[in-house]
């Protein structure tokens, strides 16, 4: 019986790396959509929509910016909050322009902007492309998964 050589090779090390890689990345992506859609959902659900106003515009100019904005709830207290969606991508926000907002029932000071591409369409792009990386580290062959391996030496004749 021949005692076999152990070497890093025979485990496959790169696959493994690799595998381990793709897993995690498309974990982090997936779980980081589904935590934005699922805070959309829930203040979609759970909440008001009104219209705020801008109180002070965002210091960025170039690519837009989050303004501060000021909302009356329905007790007719008067709210600020700084917007954590980008409103305007490339323009300045105006004093005292009107922005749908969302605020929750139970909690008022609590206030999103309703700003689709934030809040729905990137978090969906990150699920996809977090699915792509768990289809991936699943399905991995030699190389690329979906691609077939390659070989680097001739074979045949």
């Amino acid at each position: 019986m021949k005692n076999k050589k152990f070497t890093f090779s025979s485990l496959n090390m790169n696959s493994t790396i690799l595998r381990v890689f793709h897993l995690l990345v498309g974990v982090m992506m997936v779980i980081t959509g589904c935590s934005k859609l699922y805070y959309y959902v829930d203040f979609r659900l759970m909440g008001v929509e009104i219209f705020g106003v801008i109180e002070h515009p965002a210091t960025t100019t170039v690519l837009g910016g989050r303004p501060l904005i000021r909302y009356e709830d329905a007790l007719g207290k008067i709210h600020e909050f700084r917007s954590k969606a980008k409103t305007h991508w490339f323009t300045k926000p105006q004093k005292g322009e009107a922005l749908s907002i969302i605020y929750k029932k139970a909690e008022s000071q609590r206030a999103i902007v309703n700003n689709l591409l934030y809040y729905v369409i990137w978090p969906m792009g990150f699920i996809v492309v977090g699915c792509f990386f768990l289809f991936q580290a699943i399905h991995l062959k030699n190389g690329l998964g979906f691609l077939p391996a390659i070989p680097l030496h001739k074979t045949g004749p």
